[in-house]
This record gives C-alpha cells, structure tokens and sequence, in this order.
C-alpha cells in the first residue's frame, strides 16, 4: 500500500517545478491590460488617462471593442501617440462579438504579458504596480502552497 507521503516531491523537485514556472510564464511583457468596451465614448477617454498617468510601464494595452456605433474607437485611437511615447503597445480590436465575455476571451488570446488585467471602458486604475506585485505574490504564494503540499 502506497503512502501519501510516498508520492511527495523533494525540495529540489520544487526548485526545479518554480523554475519551469517561471519560464513558462517569464515574457518581456509583464502584464496585459485588457479593455472590454461598447459604446462608451463618454469613459473611454478617461479610462485610457488612468492608464497612462501610471509609473508602472512594463504592459501592453488591449481594447476589445464590440464594433462601438459611436466615437469609442476614434477616441482610443487618438491616443496612440502617447502610448507610443511611454514605449506602451496599443493594439484596438473592433468587431463583432457575442457579449462581453466573449470580449474578455478575444482579449485573452491576444494578450502577451504574464498576466492579463480585464478592465470595463469605464474603470479607473490607480496602482497598477502595486496591483501587479500583489497579484505576482499572490500567484507564487498559491503555486508554493500547491507544490509544498506534495512536500509534506
């Protein structure tokens, strides 16, 4: 009969697992910031600001628009000049979708970074990096639990 403890990984095991994990998921891109908009012209514009008034800058940006009848589009365009000073990649999806969760999934399979960060076109961000390091904390301290349960 096979104990549970028999199954378990050595420390070294775990060292090598973090850092297969840690290649796997290590892009130049940190994280994606992922825009689910339709029709919102009047938030657009400010959601975009918070974005790019953050000190953090290692992200690129995503809009996933539901092909806005509006100025949706033309306003998030307008800003391309300035995510191209920051050294920010802006990329402007618009076309037709089912939803916004049908949205949120284009945004995943366009999505470069570690991460993926869904916004509404209305939302504000306002710490970002502290956002991110928390989220990357919070990652490796679930992966090591994970793994440390396989230890014991």
């Amino acid at each position: 009969k096979k104990e549970k403890n028999d199954a378990a990984i050595s420390n070294a095991d775990l060292y090598e697992a973090r850092k297969i994990f840690a290649d796997v998921y290590d892009t130049e891109i940190e994280a994606t910031i992922a825009v689910v908009a339709y029709n919102r012209p009047d938030v657009t514009e400010l959601c975009i600001e918070s974005i790019l008034n953050q000190t953090y800058k290692n992200f690129e940006y995503i809009i996933v628009d539901g092909l806005s009848s509006d100025a949706t589009v033309e306003i998030a365009r307008s800003f391309k000049g300035s995510f191209d000073e920051r050294g920010i990649e802006l990329r402007i999806v618009s076309e037709k979708d089912a939803g916004m969760y049908d949205a949120m999934n284009k945004g995943i399979k366009l999505a470069h970074g570690n991460y993926v960060i869904f916004l509404n076109g209305g939302d504000l961000e306002t710490k970002l990096e502290l956002f991110i390091t928390d989220l990357k904390n919070l990652i490796t301290v679930d992966f090591t639990r994970e793994l440390s349960l396989l230890v014991t």
